[in-house]
């Protein structure tokens, strides 16, 4: 047994959180208050004192009252069933523990990240049953990158979350906007449960989806109009159609590529811009399926989408998992450079190919 677990069974004990474990505490405090009996206090004056005052106390002394022998008794049988309940809790424990079922996906394509950014997030009990997949650090800004290493993602993400063991795929995922869409995509299949994760950018860790919803609702624009119906957009000659979803900043129409200006349709939230605007894992993915829906309507106006995204990475990679070819076609997911303040490439995603 090593370190982690016995950390771990002792604070399953002191810091429960299942009801066997609430039980066994219980029990064990009960027992313990039994056999310790308890303290009396007698106070005591001098004759002198009780001669000159009001004669209320007679004496102050301390002393020990032992344990009665049903408080003994029952002291003890409350020891004993909490301490059989504790080794019924911790052998369940280390069954549990034994259980490889996460798959725990570190997607990372800046190559300053800390390898070690997720397993901050972990508990005790999550860094024993993690199955790692991890890729090499490379910068995802450069589309050069992401191709040459797209096979080996694709192939080790569907070797890993097929485990037989695995049940829920942890993903921790940071990156350019294509690369992020991509890792998405390679999760399809819907065989495991997924569990997104976001980058605190101050403390530089990952951190769950456990905050509250904010009620934020779709909002789409066509030439600088709200609109309701997403079949008004016009494509490019049927060629192709525009979705830019503006989460974290507004993309404007102005820096979207000639081919796209008058052919995008925008979508926002109603809560308006800023980082993370999502916090809250159900919440985040009824917003995500609309937008998937929004894209299959596009794609009955024109051959291809592109996508011009500026949110939260969680949100990415939820879309790409959402991808189906038979609904979208392929798509095209266009990288900004932030330096140049430009659109300069974009991925093109389909059910068998990243080009």
């Amino acid at each position: 047994m090593n370190n982690a677990t016995l950390m771990y069974l002792i604070k399953m004990i002191f810091r429960p959180k299942d009801q066997l474990s609430r039980l066994t505490l219980g029990l064990l405090r009960i027992g313990m208050a039994g056999l310790v009996g308890g303290w009396a206090v007698n106070l005591v004056f001098s004759e002198a004192f009780l001669k000159k005052n009001i004669n209320i106390i007679d004496g102050l002394t301390f002393t020990y009252q032992k344990c009665s022998d049903l408080a003994l008794v029952f002291g003890v049988l409350f020891l004993i069933a909490g301490f059989i309940l504790w080794c019924i809790c911790a052998y369940v424990a280390l069954k549990d523990l034994n259980k490889r079922d996460i798959a725990l996906i570190r997607a990372y394509g800046f190559e300053n990240t800390d390898p070690q950014a997720a397993d901050k997030m972990l508990s005790l009990r999550e860094k024993a049953k993690v199955l790692n997949v991890d890729f090499k650090l490379f910068d995802s800004r450069n589309k050069n990158n992401i191709l040459n290493n797209a096979n080996f993602i694709r192939q080790t993400i569907r070797d890993r979350i097929h485990h037989n063991g695995a049940t829920t795929a942890y993903v921790t995922a940071i990156g350019s906007v294509p690369y992020l869409y991509m890792i998405g995509s390679f999760m399809t299949d819907g065989h495991l449960a997924l569990k997104l994760f976001d980058f605190d950018r101050d403390k530089k860790v990952f951190h769950p989806l456990d905050a509250s919803p904010t009620n934020a609702k779709i909002v789409k624009r066509y030439n600088g109009q709200i609109i309701t119906d997403s079949k008004c957009v016009t494509s490019n000659n049927g060629r192709v159609i525009g979705l830019a979803i503006s989460f974290t900043m507004e993309i404007l129409e102005k820096d979207l590529p000639a081919d796209f200006v008058g052919h995008t349709l925008h979508v926002q939230l109603s809560t308006g811009f800023r980082f993370d605007n999502l916090p809250e894992e159900d919440e985040q993915e009824k917003i995500v399926k609309s937008i998937s829906y929004i894209i299959s309507e596009l794609k009955k106006e024109a051959k291809e989408v592109h996508l011009f995204v500026s949110a939260q990475a969680s949100v990415v990679v939820r879309l790409g998992a959402l991808y189906q070819e038979g609904l979208h076609g392929a798509i095209s997911i266009w990288h900004w450079n932030s330096i140049d303040n430009k659109y300069e490439w974009c991925l093109r995603v389909t059910g068998k190919d990243i080009s």
